[in-house]
C-alpha cells in the first residue's frame, strides 16, 4: 500500500482509530468497574460504536480493494473475506458477533447490564486485537491488496 494515494491515507487513518480506540474502551472498562457513572457508561457506548464501526469500514476496505464484491449489508464484509480465504471461519463469526455493538446507543440505557457488558468486554477486545493482527500480517506479506 502506498501511503501518498488518498485511499490508503484513509486506511491507515482507520488502523489507527482502531488503536485508539482500544485503549480508550480498555481505560474505560477500569473506570466503569470504579464507578456507575453515566458519563462513563455513555463514553464506553460511544467508543464501542466506534470500534465496531471501524472494524467494518477495515473490512470494506479490505473487499473494495480486492474487488471481492458490495456488501449489502453493514456486516457482511467479514462473511466476504471469509469466503476468499481472508478471514478465519471463526474470526469471521467473532467481528460480525462484534460489529452488533454499533448500535449500543439505540438501546435503552437502563436495559443494559453494564456489569455484564463490561465482563465481557475483555474478550471481545482480544478479538479486536486478533483482528489486526491478521490485517498487519497481510500488510507485512503485501497481500493486503491482492488475494493470498
Amino acid at each position: 500500500m502506498d501511503r501518498s494515494r488518498p485511499r490508503d491515507q484513509q486506511f491507515y487513518e482507520l488502523l489507527s482509530v482502531l488503536d485508539v480506540t482500544t485503549h480508550r474502551v480498555n481505560d474505560l472498562i477500569e473506570m466503569s468497574r470504579l464507578s456507575k457513572n453515566t458519563d462513563l457508561q455513555e463514553a464506553l457506548c460511544f467508543n464501542l460504536e466506534r470500534l465496531a464501526w471501524t472494524s467494518i469500514h477495515l473490512a470494506d476496505f479490505w473487499a473494495f480493494e480486492l474487488r471481492l464484491g458490495i456488501p449489502g449489508k453493514e456486516n457482511q464484509a467479514f462473511d466476504i473475506l471469509f469466503r476468499n480465504g481472508l478471514l478465519a471461519q471463526d474470526l469471521a463469526r467473532k467481528l460480525r458477533n462484534f460489529s452488533e455493538f454499533r448500535t449500543l446507543s439505540r438501546r435503552d440505557p437502563s436495559l443494559i447490564n453494564w456489569d455484564y457488558l463490561a465482563g465481557t468486554l475483555e474478550d471481545e477486545l482480544k478479538v479486536v486485537q486478533e483482528w489486526k493482527s491478521v490485517i498487519m500480517a497481510a500488510l507485512a506479506n503485501k497481500s493486503f491488496g491482492e488475494r493470498i
